[in-house]
């Protein structure tokens, strides 16, 4: 499921977690490992660490390498040994965002408790900082992909 960016819901009907800054793929371990990006790209050959996740998985995540006890975005030696986990989640959503934007990490996700997983919706909302170190290059990203949608209509 994507997340759409909106101001944070309050309430005990909401999970919070952090936005962690890295690839979205979806990982699966039935019949053998395979790693997708949200684009399709087969991702696979890159992720020989994954092999060691237990069979029959399906994971819809954020893939986050780590350089010491910081997410490293560039990624290039992607997982250095065997680990995955997921988040953790919180009741208070406000108090996350204030430690998130404290610690300069990139955001927080709404996820609603009772909601169900439903692949290719935005049903998830995210918060952004707007502090955070690749905004810039996350906003001419955008800016580009406008220019060239509009380029081919």
């Amino acid at each position: 499921m994507l997340a759409r960016p909106g101001p944070l819901p309050t309430g005990p009907a909401w999970s919070f977690e952090l936005k962690w800054d890295g690839f979205r793929a979806l990982v699966s371990t039935e019949g053998g490992l395979r790693v997708r990006s949200r684009r399709g790209w087969d991702m696979t050959p890159i992720l020989p660490e994954l092999q060691k996740l237990p069979d029959g998985l399906v994971l819809d995540g954020e893939l986050v390498a780590w350089m010491g006890k910081e997410p490293w975005f560039p990624n290039e030696p992607w997982l250095d040994g065997p680990g995955w986990a997921t988040s953790e989640t919180f009741e208070d959503g406000h108090a996350l965002v204030q430690s998130v934007w404290e610690l300069g990490l990139e955001g927080v996700v709404a996820k609603k408790r009772s909601g169900r997983y439903r692949p290719g919706e935005r049903g998830w909302i995210k918060a952004k900082n707007p502090s955070y170190w690749r905004r810039e290059s996350e906003i001419e990203g955008v800016r580009r992909s406008v220019e060239r949608g509009l380029a081919r209509i």
